[in-house]
């Protein structure tokens, strides 16, 4: 017969101590580790101390075991005391979770430290970790803890007036060389396998030269599909990667010069007013792009477009005009304009959207807002605080990902200035004037947004597929956080004694150098009411989740240059003459650039965290947060499954909003 391994009592063992270290946090020495256990009648035990070696290091799991003997009749371990030696030949340590099994009855005790240890400082850690600041019993400890975040976490605004970031990027938030590498790996694959001899030519035959350049490295992306149609450029505004533009029409603009001559054609026998009345007009209007300043001598429209939801629920342009002051230059194109002559007012129009689009809806808010967001929850919650444990998973290697992808994209040269019309000037001043009236109240809060541009029901917008598969998601984040804000916090009063996470909205408000410089804030930076606190993480968890899922599904969009274009060369139309295939080839990009697009929006399109709820990184031990999660989770399970029904019934599945497809947080 083999050998059986004694068990832990038969070997004397009273305790059995696992310590975890994750692949993430790299430590070059090591050390020796001591410990003290706590039990529930307030004893303490002796030090146990523990060698952090090489060893330990390298194992793959990066979790061991560590045997605790004559500790007999000590029962439930409480609170625990952990520090390493001084030794200059050491280092400090990162320890993620230590769990600790008490052997006479399998009891389990969970310590989750997600700190580093620092030579003879001694960190005292209660079970689970998890408490409001008003209730640690070691508030010296929390401090001293926040202040030292607050000398790393410092807000620096790289250009005037765009949301701030951090000023050197934290050792904390470094990529693990792991992956790192697995980015450069998928960059460097896609570059490699896509130098192809057909497309290092220079200019393009015709419009059907654009399908032959899809191979296995790039597929073929969604945009290339009946891209021509009016319904599916009316598609593009409700689950393109820009979908928050429309708008219920109630007026049409003073200085849109559409008539009712031209309008009629398209609006089943119905006037423009009849058709306003009965909620059957909406606009996109790109005001915001008026006199936008572009890279070289490259220019950008403001257009506006009307759009009419026809008998069949289909959601059709019938007028753009390209750009805001009306006269004999800047006519109104209609779909009974010559073919090529309309073609080409539809993709200066998507030209424009896509400024808006990667500037904005994609640098500013899903990627560096959310910075602010992470650099505001690092500098004034402590790691124990349930907030900080409820959102920490939606900044995984936010910074990291930002400091290795925002400055290469918007260097003098770098990718912004060479495939965008706008180039780098008119990306940072357009988002300079978007975030000017950005209000986390009404952009940054979807039923607010829905609501404020009249597009909240499906019997007045039908087939808003971002509508209403975000909501979807949106409520599924709603109930998870109401669950761990009310689980926490027992009334009002505990939130407003609550001085980190007023500490924390004060730096949200607060305008750059010292703080985010968010509008739309309840309370203007001051929490009396629970449900503001609820509404304001829900926002911040969906912007960093769901919208930049949404946002960032750009290779199925600009992949195709004819769909939606991030650059064209030449001049917008300032007629409506007649004009040939060649012509629109012309503005196009050259199959360089082309590749180059294609490139730089698949590598962006990448998703490299896990999916919404499944986090890298566990934080929440506690009951209240458990619970929260697992319930969560199985919510969006559900989720899950109606979206899947839904896009049964579709002609085209949405997959952008399915919470397998939603990341934790911004990627690549």
């Amino acid at each position: 017969m083999g050998n059986t391994e004694a068990s832990p009592a038969a070997r004397g063992w009273n305790y059995i101590l696992h310590i975890s270290t994750p692949v993430y946090k790299t430590t070059k020495y090591g050390g020796r580790i001591y410990l003290i256990l706590y039990n529930d009648k307030g004893e303490a035990s002796r030090p146990f101390k523990y060698d952090y070696n090489r060893k330990f290091r390298s194992n793959p799991s990066r979790k061991r075991r560590f045997p605790i003997s004559n500790l007999q009749n000590f029962n439930s371990v409480v609170r625990i005391e952990l520090w390493r030696e001084n030794n200059e030949a050491d280092d400090d340590i990162y320890i993620d979770v230590i769990e600790i099994e008490n052997c006479s009855n399998g009891e389990r005790y969970l310590f989750p430290l997600q700190r580093w240890l620092k030579a003879y400082r001694h960190l005292f850690l209660r079970r689970n970790d998890c408490c409001l600041p008003q209730d640690d019993p070691n508030p010296i400890q929390r401090k001293r803890e926040l202040g030292e975040k607050r000398i790393i976490y410092t807000f620096h605004e790289k250009c005037s007036g765009i949301p701030p970031r951090v000023e050197k990027l934290p050792a904390d938030e470094s990529f693990a060389d792991e992956h790192t590498w697995e980015i450069l790996r998928k960059k460097y694959d896609i570059l490699s396998q896509s130098q192809t001899p057909d497309i290092t030519s220079t200019e393009w035959n015709n419009l059907h030269e654009l399908h032959d350049v899809y191979n296995k490295t790039f597929p073929l992306p969604e945009g290339i599909f009946n891209w021509r149609q009016d319904s599916v450029f009316g598609m593009q505004r409700l689950s393109g990667c820009n979908p928050t533009m429309i708008k219920l029409c109630t007026e049409i603009p003073y200085n849109f010069g559409v008539t009712e001559e031209m309008a009629r054609p398209m609006l089943e026998n119905l006037t423009l007013e009849e058709a306003i009345k009965q909620q059957r007009l909406f606009i996109c209007n790109l005001r915001i792009l008026d006199k936008l300043p572009c890279a070289g001598d490259r220019k950008i429209c403001a257009p506006m477009c009307l759009f009419f939801i026809t008998a069949k629920e289909e959601l059709i342009p019938i007028a753009i005009q390209l750009n805001q002051e009306m006269g004999p230059d800047n006519p109104v194109f209609l779909p009974t304009d010559p073919e090529y002559t309309w073609m080409l007012a539809k993709m200066y129009y998507n030209n424009a959207d896509a400024a808006i689009h990667q500037a904005f809806m994609n640098l500013a808010v899903t990627r560096m807002l959310v910075e602010s967001f992470a650099i505001c929850c690092h500098r004034n919650l402590s790691p124990s605080h349930p907030v900080f444990r409820l959102l920490a998973p939606h900044f995984f290697y936010t910074m990291a990902t930002n400091n290795l992808s925002l400055d290469k994209l918007l260097c003098l040269n770098g990718w912004i200035d060479r495939y965008t019309t706008i180039g780098r000037v008119g990306t940072l001043e357009l988002i300079r004037r978007m975030w000017s009236e950005w209000r986390l109240d009404v952009q940054g809060t979807l039923p607010n947004d829905l609501l404020a541009r009249g597009v909240t029901s499906p019997t007045v917008l039908p087939n808003y597929r971002y509508r209403d598969d975000a909501m979807l998601v949106y409520n599924a984040i709603y109930n998870y956080v109401t669950k761990v804000v009310e689980g926490h916090y027992d009334s009002k009063r505990d939130l407003i004694n609550d001085q980190e996470i007023q500490a924390w909205a004060t730096d949200l408000v607060s305008e750059s150098p010292g703080g985010c410089g968010i509008k739309g804030f309840p309370g203007n930076g001051q929490f009396s009411r629970l449900d503001d606190l609820v509404q304001t993480l829900t926002s911040i968890i969906y912007t960093s989740s769901v919208n930049h899922s949404v946002v960032n599904s750009q290779y199925d969009f600009y992949g195709f240059p004819a769909c939606y274009p991030s650059i064209l060369r030449g001049n917008p139309p300032t007629n409506k003459d007649s004009i040939k295939e060649e012509e629109i080839l012309q503005q196009l990009p050259d199959r360089v650039t082309t590749l180059n697009i294609m490139v730089g929006t698949g590598i962006l399109s990448e998703k490299s965290t896990k999916a919404l709820g499944n986090f890298e990184i566990r934080y929440q031990y506690d009951a209240v947060g458990q619970n929260a999660t697992e319930e969560f989770t199985k919510e969006l399970v559900k989720v899950g499954k109606l979206i899947d029904a839904r896009n049964k019934q579709r002609m085209q599945p949405y997959l952008c909003l399915h919470p397998s497809c939603i990341p934790n947080a911004p990627n690549m």
